[in-house]
């Protein structure tokens, strides 16, 4: 999927764009407004989520259960519940995205193991910038820049082996809370 614009107008209901039991999937260049998610994939290897605009998202910019080996980058999720979340999710690269003005900012919850989360941007969220939890082991955060957020910029609970290189946590209620 490239180059669309899509909205479903009052952000009551729907999906932008959905992929269940998908190999190599592809979304570059567009722009989601106003649904319940605009991406959610469930059960897909070998993803491409690059370059897109989520804005006021009613629960998710990026929402992934159950997938492996995707790149998650470039993207800028505005004003929506939670900017990026996966659940159940191995091997995934969260990486060079702006993360603005949500809810919550990224969150690798639910036994997602081995991802890595770097070089984003998030600011101005009402709770965490990043949270990791509920048995995701093996988290690498590096390089990212988390400031004015009114929780925690990182939070890590019941995980195990995170390992956290280079980040800025700068005006965040609670810079880092292991």
């Amino acid at each position: 999927v490239k180059n669309c614009i899509i909205s479903m107008g009052n952000g009551l209901w729907g999906f932008g764009i959905r992929f269940s039991n998908v190999n190599n999937a592809y979304i570059l260049n567009n722009t989601f407004t106003n649904q319940v998610i605009g991406t959610y994939f469930s059960f897909v290897n070998n993803a491409y989520i690059l370059n897109n605009t989520f804005t006021n998202q009613r629960d998710y910019g990026i929402y992934f259960a159950v997938v492996t080996s995707t790149e998650v980058r470039g993207n800028i999720a505005k004003n929506n519940s939670v900017g990026i979340a996966s659940i159940l999710s191995t091997s995934n690269t969260i990486i060079e995205n702006t993360v603005l003005g949500n809810t919550r900012g990224i969150s690798v919850g639910i036994n997602s193991y081995d991802n890595t989360v770097s070089d984003n941007v998030v600011m101005n969220t009402l709770g965490y910038g990043l949270s990791i939890n509920g048995g995701s082991d093996g988290t690498i955060v590096t390089n990212n820049v988390f400031t004015s957020n009114g929780g925690d910029g990182i939070r890590m609970d019941s995980s195990n082996n995170g390992e956290f290189r280079n980040n800025i946590l700068n005006m965040n209620f609670i810079g880092m809370s292991i």
